[in-house]
Order: C-alpha cells, then structure tokens, then sequence
C-alpha cells in the first residue's frame, strides 16, 4: 500500500492514477511466480514435459523446473528460447 502525502493541491486524476499505477509493480518474486506458472501452463497445454522443454531450448530439465516453481529469475535469452521452444511469441509469457 501506498501513501502519498503533500502540501500542495494535486488534481484528483493524478492521485487516481499513482494508486491504480502501484497496484499494478510486481516484485521480482511475484513477477518470477507469474512467469514460471505461465511457462508451466503453455508447455502443459503442448503435452511438452519439463525434460523436453529443456532439451529444446538446451537447458535441463531442473532448470525448467526451477523456473516453473519461480525457484530463479530467467534471464532474457532463456525466456526467449523458451518462447521459442514453445512456439509462442516472447510476449505471450507475460500475459497473465
């Protein structure tokens, strides 16, 4: 939650608009859980297990794992290659 406190006026769409713009900042625990389960319901929607999906985008298997249970952050190229691996567009793992 967020509070904002000033001395001088602010219109009242600014201040509508800090609240609804907090709400939507993850943090980076919460952004890696959305991440992993969005990567886990794609590649179970492919019938794709973990072991494959590693095998594709040459990584192993506990490293899709980990991953999926936002156990660590992928970095970019390895989300890319997982998006790939899974025939979708980078984008897609962010739409949750």
């Amino acid at each position: 939650m967020f509070v904002i406190i000033c001395y001088d006026p602010i219109p009242k769409e600014s201040i509508q608009f800090c609240f609804v713009r907090a709400n939507l900042m993850l943090t980076k625990q919460e952004l890696s859980q959305k991440i992993g389960y969005r990567i886990k319901q794609l590649r179970k929607e492919r019938n794709i297990s973990q072991a494959e999906l590693g095998r594709l985008c040459e990584r192993d298997k506990q490293h899709i794992e980990l991953i999926e249970n936002h156990k660590v952050s992928a970095n970019t190229y390895t989300l890319y290659t997982i998006a790939k691996a899974l025939k979708v567009e980078l984008k897609e793992l962010f739409e949750f």
